[in-house]
């Protein structure tokens, strides 16, 4: 008699012995289960967490919109202020404006009879006049300069004041070393 020898067996003892099954399933359900309910609480724990960490960043930045809203209330009402004192400043100087071109003519028609006449009240030449005459705006021309001065003179005079090296009044003045020695 031959022995016919059986293939290996493939299956567990669980699909053999029904009893084995129920225990093993039942077993390893519970644990799933009360895995999947310790997984599902600490989601839930951190969803939790997560709600009230974005709860507490919601009332910050509400806070700081708050803040900011009432920093820029604050700052167009003083915007508005200041329009308001602008507005009155200018309307000020357009009433002052004539009066201050008035008084520049008159300081430079004033300039313009001492340069003239050929008057230095300084001590320091004509240049000092000529220098203001030029700064305030007003014009030199030839009619405006004395009679004892001629055209080379004149222009000698505008040449040595608005040269770049830079002209300083002690030129004009003697110096009273070279007149001695």
């Amino acid at each position: 008699m031959t022995v016919k020898k059986l293939p290996p067996r493939r299956y567990s003892m669980a699909r053999e012995d029904p009893s084995f099954t129920s225990r093993t399933s039942h077993a390893s359900t519970f644990r799933r289960g009360s895995m999947s309910i310790t997984n599902a609480q600490t989601a839930m724990q951190e969803m939790h967490q997560r709600y009230i960490n974005d709860l507490k960043e919601k009332e910050k930045r509400d806070s700081q919109i708050s803040d900011i809203s009432q920093r820029i209330e604050s700052s167009r009402a003083q915007y508005d202020c200041n329009m308001e004192i602008i507005h009155k400043l200018d309307s000020q100087l357009e009433q002052i404006k004539p009066e201050i071109k008035a008084l520049l003519q008159n300081q430079i028609d004033y300039y313009y009879n001492l340069l003239y006449k050929g008057e230095d009240s300084r001590n320091m030449g004509l240049s000092w006049i000529i220098k203001t005459i030029w700064y305030l705006g007003g014009k030199l021309h030839m009619q405006r300069f004395p009679k004892i001065l001629d055209a080379d003179s004149v222009k000698y005079l505008i040449n040595v004041l608005f040269s770049p090296s830079g002209f300083t009044s002690s030129r004009l003045q003697p110096q009273r070393s070279s007149e001695t020695s």
